[in-house]
Formats: structure tokens, sequence, C-alpha cells
């Protein structure tokens, strides 16, 4: 048995290994996205060429499928520790201080992503009340892509609080993040 699912780990950190997996599902959920995308344009770009089907709304669907992707991928790249960070006085700093300023910067995360999340939910909110419809040719309810936004606010919000409470009381519990890091993509410093 390992120890993820071992009855002994406390809860806190099934909870954290649970949203890190979510995660993962949200991203590919937000890769699918995208990658329909591109071939939504392609075909979309094509037929307008070549006289063909045109959606007549390729920019409007794009926007709507990037911020919906955009959204559901951020609490994966909180999971693998990929978040933007100005490194600046990180290499001149004791560890104790980088400790310090890494839990400040979860924080403030928290506190972001909630901030995004009610204020995504209230506009989703408001948007279906007063009935508030795209001004394209879909007519497309604006409280739908909003509150998809919403919903990816909101993962990364949850994520974030229980990544913090669990670095807090369980500091040896992020040392998985450093291991799923290792694994992700290249990222280059510019």
């Amino acid at each position: 048995m390992s120890a993820a699912a071992s009855p002994r780990t406390p809860i806190l950190i099934r909870l954290l290994n649970l949203a890190e997996r979510f995660s993962v599902v949200t991203a590919f959920v937000g890769g699918g996205v995208l990658t329909f995308l591109a071939f939504f344009i392609t075909f979309d770009v094509l037929g307008r060429r070549f006289g063909g089907p045109y959606s007549g709304a390729t920019d409007e669907i794009a926007g709507y499928a990037m911020c919906f992707a955009m959204s559901w991928a951020l609490s994966y790249t909180l999971t693998v520790d990929k978040h933007v960070r100005v490194d600046l006085i990180f290499g001149s700093v004791p560890l104790v201080v980088r400790k310090m300023l890494d839990r400040i910067a979860l924080f403030l995360l928290v506190v972001f992503a909630s901030l995004l999340a009610v204020n995504s939910y209230t506009m989703a909110m408001e948007s279906f009340e007063y009935n508030m419809f795209s001004t394209s040719t879909l007519r497309l309810p604006l409280g739908i892509p909003q509150m998809l936004m919403a919903i990816g606010f909101g993962l990364l919000a949850l994520q974030a609080f229980v990544t913090f409470i669990a670095g807090i009381l369980y500091p040896s519990a992020l040392k998985r993040a450093t291991a799923l890091e290792r694994k992700a993509p290249q990222q280059f410093d510019i």
C-alpha cells in the first residue's frame, strides 16, 4: 500500500493528493480544448478561403476556448510548481528566508485566486440574471463561458489553499511537488 493511500496519512495530505490528481485531469481537458480549437480554426480558415463551411465566429469561439483552457490549467501549474515568480532575491537570501517568501507567495496566490473566482462567479451570475448574450452570430449566453472560467479559478484557489495549509502543517509533504516539477516540461528562464 502506498503512502498516499495509507489510512495513517492525514486527511489534509490525502486531500492535497486528490487535488493534484484532479489538476492533471483539468489540464488534460484544457489541452484537449486547445487541440480541438487548433483543428476548428484550421478548418474554419480553409472553409472561408475555399468557399466551404465557415462559422463566422472563429474569434469568439477561440476567445472562449482559450479562457476556459487557461483557467482550468492553472491548478496544474501549481501542482508542478511552474507558476511565475520573481527569483531576483532568491539566490542571495538564506534557505529559511526563501521558505518564508514561498509561503507568503502561496498565501497571496490563495487570496488572488479567491478574488478571481468570486468575481468571475459574480459576473457569471449577473450575466445569467440579466439574460446577457454575446453580440455575435452565436448569441451564446455569456454566463456559460464566465461560469467555466470561475470554476477554473475556483479550482486554483482551492488547491492553493490546501497546498498552503499542508505546507505549514506538513512541510515534508510538498517535496512531492519538487519531484513532479522535475517531470514537467523544460522551463526556460529569460
